[in-house]
C-alpha cells in the first residue's frame, strides 16, 4: 500500500485482500478522503499493519470522519471490472421486478429421466406436447366445472396485472407501454384501456370457424413479422388448426403448442384480451362526448362503440368482427416469450418456425439465376 499524506492530498489505499474477496481480477481503489475535507491524522501501527497483505482491511483502523467515508470505486476506464459492469448492465434493470415476468409458473411437464428425444423425430415431440396439453386442458375445464367459475390464469393474469405493474406487457429492459401515461384526452393511447374476457368483447364469438390469411390484422404492435407468419400458415389447409391442442370456450381456456429452442412446448392461457378504450367507469373522451348528448343509453352506446367486437382490441384481431383465434393465439405466443413487449421487432422466418416445427431458408431473389425455372421447379411447389 503506497501513502501520499505529507502534502494535502488524497490518501489513496489499495487492499488486495479487498478485491480477491469482493471483486476478483478488478483492481480496487478506495479514496477514502475528499480533499475539501480535513487532513486525517495516521496512526502508525495500524498502518504498518495494514501494509501487511494478510490483514483483512478495516476502515476502522484509520482515524476520519464519518463524511470522508467513500464508496469502493472501480479504478481505470478500460478495466475488466469496467466492461464486466457495461456487460451486466444489458441485463439489469433500474426497477426491480418480478420473475414472473421472464419465467411463468406454468411451465410444460418435463420428460422421463430416461428419455433422449435430441434425435427423436419432430411428430413425436408434438405427440408429447400435444398429449400433455389436452391433459392439463381437460383438468382446468373439469376443475372450473366443479366450482362453476371460469378459467383465470394466475401465472399470467392481464387483468391483476393491468391493475398493478403491467408485467405482462412490459420485459425488465424497457417500457413500451406505460400503463400510467394513459390520458383521459388521449383517443389513441400508446397503452392498452381495459381488461376484459372474450364473452364480454363479442356478442356471438367464434373459435377457428373460419381461418383465413386474409382475416389477419396487426394491432399496436411492431410484431408484423409473426402476424405475416399467421397470414402465411393461415392459407394453407390445416396450417393453424392443429397449433391449438386444446380448448373450451365456454371455460375460456384454451392450449396451444409452439417449437422453440429445437423442442415443442405447451402453452395454456385464459380468454381474458388487452382493449383499446377505457370502460365506462374510468374517465375518457369518449364517455365525455357521450354524455353531452344527454342518452339515457349512453353507457350501453359506449360498450357497444368502443368495447364489443374485433376493433375494440389492443393488440392483433380478426377483420371478422366475432372471430378470436387471432389475438388468443398471439396471446399464447407472447405468455411463451415471457410478455408482449418481446414480440416486437423479429423475422418471419422464426415466427414460422415456432408456429410449424419447419426450417425456413431465405435468399437473395437477385441471386437467382433463371426465375422461371426457381418459380416452375420450386416456389410453385411448395407444400406439396
Amino acid at each position: 500500500m503506497g501513502l501520499r499524506g505529507s502534502d494535502g492530498q488524497n490518501v489513496l489505499a489499495s487492499c488486495n485482500q479487498v478485491s480477491r474477496n469482493v471483486f476478483p481480477c478488478v483492481a480496487v481503489v478506495f479514496s477514502l478522503f475528499h480533499p475539501s475535507r480535513r487532513r486525517p491524522s495516521f496512526k502508525r501501527p495500524e498502518v504498518a499493519a495494514m501494509e501487511d497483505d494478510s490483514q483483512p482491511f478495516d476502515p476502522t483502523q484509520w482515524d476520519y470522519d464519518d463524511l470522508d467515508f467513500r464508496t469502493p470505486q472501480l479504478s481505470g476506464i478500460n478495466s475488466r471490472g469496467t466492461s464486466i459492469n457495461n456487460i451486466w448492465r444489458c441485463f439489469s434493470s433500474p426497477r426491480p421486478q418480478q420473475a414472473l415476468a421472464i419465467l411463468p409458473l406454468d411451465q410444460p411437464e418435463k420428460a422421463a429421466p430416461n428419455g433422449n428425444h435430441s434425435n427423436e423425430l419432430l411428430t413425436e415431440g408434438r405427440l408429447r406436447a400435444v398429449t400433455q396439453c389436452q391433459r392439463k386442458v381437460n383438468e382446468i375445464v373439469k376443475e372450473c366445472k366443479r366450482v362453476n367459475m371460469r378459467y383465470r390464469d394466475h401465472d399470467w393474469d392481464l387483468l391483476f396485472d393491468f391493475a398493478d405493474q403491467g408485467h405482462c406487457l412490459n420485459g425488465l429492459r424497457q417500457t413500451i407501454f406505460d400503463l400510467g401515461e394513459v390520458s383521459c384526452l388521449d383517443t389513441e393511447s400508446n397503452a392498452p384501456g381495459a381488461v376484459k374476457r372474450v364473452h364480454e368483447i363479442f356478442s356471438l364469438p367464434t373459435f377457428m370457424k373460419n381461418v383465413d390469411g386474409g382475416d389477419v390484422k396487426q394491432g399496436k404492435l411492431s410484431n408484423c413479422w409473426f402476424v405475416a407468419g399467421l397470414t402465411a400458415l393461415a392459407n394453407l389447409e390445416h396450417g393453424l388448426t392443429q397449433t391449438c391442442a386444446a380448448h373450451d370456450t365456454g371455460v375460456g381456456v384454451y392450449g396451444f403448442v409452439f417449437y422453440r429452442d429445437g423442442a415443442w412446448t405447451y402453452t395454456i392461457i385464459d380468454d381474458t384480451l388487452y382493449l383499446q378504450s377505457p370502460c365506462w367507469d374510468s374517465p375518457s373522451l369518449q364517455r365525455a362526448l357521450l354524455q353531452q348528448t344527454d342518452r339515457v343509453d349512453a353507457e350501453s352506446e359506449y360498450k357497444r362503440t368502443y368495447q364489443t367486437g374485433s376493433k375494440a382490441l389492443f393488440f392483433a384481431q380478426c377483420r371478422d368482427q366475432n372471430e378470436t383465434w387471432v389475438p388468443l393465439i398471439e396471446k399464447a405466443y407472447a405468455k411463451a416469450h415471457g410478455d408482449y413487449a418481446a414480440l416486437a421487432c423479429g423475422w418471419v422466418g422464426e415466427g414460422l418456425e415456432d408456429l410449424s416445427g419447419g426450417v425456413t431458408t431465405q435468399l437473395f431473389t437477385s441471386d437467382i439465376l433463371d426465375p422461371d425455372v426457381f418459380w416452375a421447379d420450386e416456389l410453385s411447389k411448395v407444400n406439396q
